[in-house]
């Protein structure tokens, strides 16, 4: 009798586990498709590779085009130089990872035949227009300074304005270039500009305070004032997207404080071209005084976080990676890349979307 108890109690529990798998089970059937797309692009890029084998119903929404598109951005670390004359190369590439994510494909860009011109005068300022939610095709944008394009005419006076952009776009797979006189020459930009690429269009910080806002075709579609009232060009600052609005940030002399601030400006109306300050804060409250002491004024900005207000910075002598949170006011410590790396550091966003189609 004890024994026949023992298995009519085990028969009964596995009979309520049953219920509750079938419980829910019917709880997420009953979920309609949009509801379950934006439950799923919230799941961790690994965790939603291993929900493509729950069902064909999560793996065909997963797969869809449309639903990879949502997916969050994530910033997987940079890549940056560094250079020491002490060893060999003198010149090294490096990448710093961030988040434990990223992937390996590459495409070799062909040569435009301006950037490979073998003069003191060449072409050294390129930009990457790409945007991984959207789609894995990219646009190459090399501007052309007056000094490259009228390199063989001794008449014409130069002074380092961008006079024609050539674009490469992978999708057709061949150059074009914008000889559209009527904005050649409109303005100059510094060769460590930052740029972003947001709805299509290239958008980046050039002298005299303006942010200009180039499209595929080499277009200038706007020219957008910067918020900031005094002009400094040994520090035009930079523009960073995140959470889909256009930033503008950098490190800036405050009057009243008497020390450089970290100001963040959003522009939360694109067409209103109207900058709200997002953040600002002094050095020493960022850092605290164990950090103060070792970095004091000297930190740059090199990217903000494209889900969420995570600001990323090089500071000290010794370029220490440090990530500090607007919202929480929290700042950590990542990786000291040394004093022998120097800008740019590029930030790499890896496109997922990819590896999450049926194929994969």
């Amino acid at each position: 009798m004890a024994g026949g108890a023992k298995k009519k109690k085990v028969a009964r529990g596995s009979k309520n586990n049953k219920k509750k798998k079938d419980a829910a089970r019917d709880a997420v059937s009953e979920l309609t498709d949009d509801v379950l797309a934006d439950i799923l692009s919230r799941v961790p890029i690994k965790s939603l590779c291993r929900c493509k084998s729950v069902c064909r119903r999560w793996r065909d929404l997963i797969s869809h085009p449309e639903h990879r598109k949502k997916l969050p951005q994530t910033l997987a670390g940079f890549f940056y130089e560094s250079y020491d004359r002490t060893r060999f190369p003198i010149s090294a590439r490096h990448f710093i990872n961030v988040s434990g994510a990223g992937t390996e494909e590459w495409v070799v860009v062909p040569d435009s035949g301006w950037s490979s011109k073998a003069t003191f005068y060449k072409v050294r300022i390129v930009r990457l227009g790409f945007d991984p939610g959207v789609s894995s095709h990219f646009h190459v944008f090399e501007f052309i300074p007056d000094d490259v394009w009228y390199m063989n005419d001794q008449e014409e006076y130069v002074d380092g304005r961008i006079e024609v952009v050539a674009i490469y776009s992978s999708k057709a797979g061949v150059w074009s270039f914008n000889e559209d006189h009527e904005w050649g020459g409109q303005f100059a930009m510094p060769m460590d500009s930052k740029s972003v690429f947001l709805n299509g269009v290239l958008h980046l910080v050039t002298y005299y305070g303006m942010v200009y806002a180039i499209d595929v075709k080499g277009n200038v579609l706007r020219a957008i004032p910067i918020p900031r009232p005094d002009y400094d060009e040994c520090n035009v600052g930079g523009v960073y997207v995140s959470q889909g609005h256009l930033y503008f940030a950098g490190e800036f002399f405050s009057d009243e404080s008497g020390a450089y601030e970290l100001s963040v400006w959003v522009l939360e109306d694109y067409n209103s071209e109207k900058w709200s300050l997002k953040h600002n804060v002094n050095p020493l409250h960022m850092f605290g005084e164990h950090y103060y002491s070792m970095f004091g004024n000297k930190f740059s900005i090199i990217s903000i976080h494209p889900e969420h207000g995570t600001i990323f910075m090089v500071c000290g002598t010794h370029k220490r990676l440090m990530s500090y949170e607007m919202g929480r006011v929290r700042l950590r410590s990542i990786s000291r890349l040394g004093s022998h790396s120097s800008t740019p550091y590029i930030p790499y966003v890896p496109l997922f979307s990819g590896s999450l189609a049926d194929e994969h």
